[in-house]
C-alpha cells in the first residue's frame, strides 16, 4: 500500500525511515471536504459493506451511494475551486536556501532534495538530501550553495561499508563532489 502511495505522489521517502506527505498531498487534504475526513462516515461505509456481507444491503446500492457521493463532492469542489480562484493557493512558500550556480534562480527543498525551482524541465541542479549513506541537512546545503563548500562531514559510507569523513563541494561544472581533509 505504501509503494502505490509513493507511486502515485502523495507520499515520499525522506530517507529510509521516514515518509513525508508532498505537495500533492497537502493539496488532496485542503480540497476533501470536511464530511469525507469525519470517522462517521466511515463507520457508516463500514456499516454498509457488512450489510452487504450479511446480504441484508445489495452490493450495487452501496456503490450507487459511493458514485453518488463521489459525483457530488467532485461537483463540489470545482464550484469552490475555479481554476481563476485557485491559481497559486496550494502553492507551498518554499523557503529560498541560495542561488541556483547553474542558472541563477532559487534553490529550494523538496521531499528528497534541494534543487533548483526550474524543475524538471529546467537546469537540473540538485543536491540530495542522501549522500553517501549521510542526510544532508538544510544548513549544510545554505554553506555550500554560498561558500561553495560544506564544513566537514562526517559518517559518510563507501560502497564497500566503509566509513569516511569528507567536505561537500561545488566542482566546475556545477555538481556535487567531495573534497577530503588531509590525512596527518
Amino acid at each position: 500500500i505504501i509503494e502505490n502511495i509513493i507511486k502515485t505522489g502523495y507520499i515520499a521517502r525522506d530517507n529510509k525511515k521516514h515518509l513525508i506527505p508532498t505537495d500533492t498531498a497537502y493539496t488532496f487534504v485542503d480540497l476533501v471536504t470536511d464530511k469525507v475526513k469525519e470517522p462517521e462516515l466511515t463507520a457508516e461505509w463500514e456499516k454498509q459493506l457488512s450489510e452487504i456481507n450479511r446480504g441484508s444491503m445489495a452490493a450495487a446500492d452501496f456503490m450507487n451511494s459511493i458514485t453518488g457521493f463521489i459525483s457530488s463532492f467532485v461537483q463540489d469542489t470545482k464550484e469552490k475551486y475555479s481554476p481563476e480562484q485557485s491559481t497559486g493557493v496550494f502553492e507551498r512558500e518554499r523557503e529560498d536556501l541560495g542561488k541556483c550556480p547553474k542558472c541563477g534562480k532559487k534553490v529550494v527543498e523538496f521531499p528528497k532534495s534541494y534543487s533548483c525551482e526550474s524543475g524538471k524541465g529546467g537546469c537540473g541542479f540538485v543536491i540530495w538530501k542522501q549522500i553517501g549513506g549521510k542526510a544532508i541537512s538544510k544548513a549544510q546545503a545554505k554553506k555550500l550553495l554560498d561558500k561553495g563548500k560544506t564544513d566537514l562531514i562526517k559518517g559518510f559510507k563507501s560502497k564497500t561499508g566503509k566509513s569516511y569523513d569528507a567536505y561537500l563541494t561545488l566542482k566546475e561544472d556545477k555538481t556535487i563532489g567531495f573534497d577530503f581533509p588531509e590525512r596527518k
